[in-house]
């Protein structure tokens, strides 16, 4: 499922770039409660939210959406949003 991708994968940068979820708050503007129920998989986050995760901890907006499936590649790898 999707959404547990998403949930491991933001967990994962998270944890890489040596943030506390309190730290993850302060630079995307998502409450802590809400991190936590993302990084669990008992959220599926918004593209709003996702573009809160993108700008504060430097990824690319199109790949969290596509981990999401909120976009999907067409068969020559560009981005269909009607997929």
């Amino acid at each position: 499922m999707k959404d547990s991708n998403i949930s491991n994968y933001l967990s994962m940068l998270c944890h890489n770039k040596g943030y506390t979820m309190g730290e993850v708050s302060k630079l995307t503007g998502i409450s802590v409660s809400y991190i936590s129920l993302v990084e669990r998989g008992k959220r599926k986050p918004s593209p709003q939210v996702l573009k809160k995760y993108a700008v504060g901890l430097n990824e690319s907006y199109s790949k969290l959406m596509e981990m999401t499936g909120y976009l999907h590649r067409d068969g020559k790898g560009k981005i269909d949003p009607q997929a």
